[in-house]
């Protein structure tokens, strides 16, 4: 089942945005707290991983995200919960969000905590992208400013394994 959640930023007839959507906002955390999924677009820095990131999105020390200019998303990303808190001063100096705040997303480039191996032996995934966890390995996860200007079209997701089954 999905839900398209209001918009997480105001915008002009021009598309620019204007600010933050305080319904979507409320309306995406009541989503998270029900236990269900998010997704969102947004404009990441880069389109896949490895690439070199040429517009200042994304700071890689804290894996903190900020789209600072009016721009088409290119990607999707799970997001997973919020941080109110989560300062502005986390994100690239020069490029920062005018206030704090920030929502934690999950990447599906993956990391080096999902890597798994196929039958022959080779690793599947994309290790060495996100915040690293307590044992120093990738994990896929970062945050997306309050603030970020490509953030559009969240949608809840409720995923159920017993729809389709035939126990009979």
């Amino acid at each position: 089942d999905g839900n398209m959640l209001p918009q997480l930023a105001n915008r002009d007839d021009n598309r620019n945005w204007t600010g933050i959507n305080e319904e979507g906002t409320i309306a995406l955390k009541k989503e998270l707290l029900n236990g269900h999924g998010v997704l969102a677009h947004f404009e990441a820095d880069t389109s896949r991983p490895g690439q070199i990131a040429t517009n200042n999105y994304l700071n890689l020390d804290t894996w903190a995200h900020y789209t600072y200019e009016d721009k088409r998303s290119n990607h999707v990303v799970s997001i997973v919960g919020w941080d109110d808190n989560y300062s502005k001063d986390n994100f690239n100096e020069g490029h920062r969000p005018p206030g704090d705040g920030a929502w934690i997303a999950k990447n599906s480039w993956g990391s080096e905590t999902d890597y798994v191996t196929n039958d022959n032996g080779r690793p599947i995934g994309n290790g060495e992208w996100g915040l690293v966890d307590e044992n120093g390995k990738h994990t896929g996860y970062f945050y997306i400013s309050y603030y970020d200007k490509s953030l559009l079209d969240a949608e809840s997701i409720v995923l159920s394994n017993s729809l389709g089954r035939d126990d009979g």
